[in-house]
């Protein structure tokens, strides 16, 4: 038995659409002396800050569930920036789990400056928040994760932004062995 009447619980999540189902339910003409939103992302961030439990309900919440949290809070959406600090500087960072798995195949994982802002525009653009970076860089990486084991020596797979925008395959370069001495 574990007593839970001095535990904290906090819930999360991203929840795209919701905010139409707020907009249903507010007003959509302003009076006052605050300006209308002009954008579809002002919109949403408004609509979002005025949701309510009956609105969670209606988007496929549980009731039971919905009872349970006393206190909803809206957070910003996380923009580019944000998700190029997520994939490249937390210690165990999506991009460096992913760089020591290629190691253990002799392989050098690369991934250019503008790979990295593509990835974070597309996780940006599902609106799933922070989750749909591991996702993105594993379909990216999908099908050399399966050729790279049979490519014998040193090798650097380089993800291009191109890999990302039009789904090309990353780029492998294998290192040559010449008279015992290396060479690209």
């Amino acid at each position: 038995m574990f007593d839970t009447s001095n535990v904290l619980f906090i819930c999360g999540g991203a929840f795209p659409n919701l905010g139409e189902i707020v907009s249903s339910r507010v007003s959509k003409n302003n009076i006052g002396f605050f300006p209308k939103p002009q954008t579809e992302s002002e919109r949403e961030t408004v609509y979002y800050k005025d949701a309510t439990m009956d609105d969670f309900v209606e988007f496929g919440m549980i009731p039971e569930f919905m009872g349970r949290i006393p206190v909803i809070a809206y957070l910003e959406p996380i923009d580019v920036e944000a998700f190029k600090r997520i994939l490249l500087e937390p210690e165990n960072s999506i991009i460096s789990q992913f760089e020591m798995s290629y190691l253990y195949e002799d392989a050098t994982l690369v991934f250019e400056d503008d790979a990295i802002t593509a990835i974070a525009e597309k996780a940006s653009a599902l609106g799933t928040g922070a989750r749909g970076l591991r996702t993105i860089v594993e379909n990216i990486l999908y099908n050399t994760s399966f050729e790279i084991p049979s490519i014998k020596g040193q090798k650097t797979v380089t993800v291009t932004k191109e890999c990302v925008t039009e789904e090309s395959l990353p780029i492998i370069t294998q290192m040559k062995t010449i008279c015992g001495g290396k060479r690209g």
